[in-house]
């Protein structure tokens, strides 16, 4: 009997920690179907509206197409370079094509497409399709960061801000893989426009401060 609560305890020790381990992006399921509006509202939805989040309309063989990315995290040449290959392509799109191109499978589609999407690649939606296919697209930073000079810290990160906020944005998206972080863009300025960005956690932030 003692041996049967002692098991009894391990078992729930562990299903804690497994819930203890279960990430932000983990937790948000997304209900994807061949609803091409739906889905698309879904997932900007789950992402906070955030600004960085981007659409493009297309179409692929006569159907109605969107393609979704987080712009601050990928390349939108090598975006560019993939699209120029969907429309070259029959439809079924190849998935053995040159552009490494993925339909998820329907088993794995509502924990996957966020997961997809912060890890930067791209996503095109078909209409009628269940699940979309990927491809990888994420960017590199224009400028190589460095550690601060003039505010060491011990703990901590060692990278440092530089003056190009795409760069800045690309690294806080790279290191903050979250579906919570949201980026709101403004530009401020009379005699000299600038674009600043507020990035803040939704699920953290007190949407009356920000």
């Amino acid at each position: 009997m003692a041996s049967f609560f002692r098991n009894k305890k391990k078992n729930q020790h562990k299903n804690q920690s497994a819930k203890g381990t279960e990430s932000a992006t983990d937790q948000v399921q997304i209900d994807i179907s061949g609803d091409l509006e739906r889905n698309i509202k879904e997932i900007k939805q789950a992402l906070g509206n955030s600004d960085d989040v981007f659409v493009r309309d297309m179409t692929i063989q006569n159907k109605k197409s969107k393609l979704i990315y987080i712009f601050t995290l990928c390349d939108n040449n090598l975006i560019q370079t993939v699209l120029n290959g969907f429309l070259s392509s029959k439809f079924p799109l190849d998935e053995s094509s040159s552009f490494n191109l993925i339909k998820l499978k329907e088993k794995d589609v509502q924990t996957e497409v966020l997961k997809k999407i912060l890890d930067g690649y791209a996503l095109l939606f078909i209409e009628g399709e269940k699940t979309p296919y990927s491809f990888i697209a994420l960017g590199n930073s224009s400028r190589q960061v460095s550690e601060p000079v003039t505010e060491n810290v011990v703990v901590g990160s060692h990278v440092a801000f530089v003056e190009n906020i795409q760069t800045n944005l690309f690294m806080i998206r790279k290191d903050a893989v979250s579906p919570h972080l949201v980026v709101k863009q403004h530009k401020i300025g009379k005699e000299s426009e600038h674009t600043v960005a507020i990035v803040y956690l939704s699920n953290v932030a007190d949407q009356s401060l920000v």
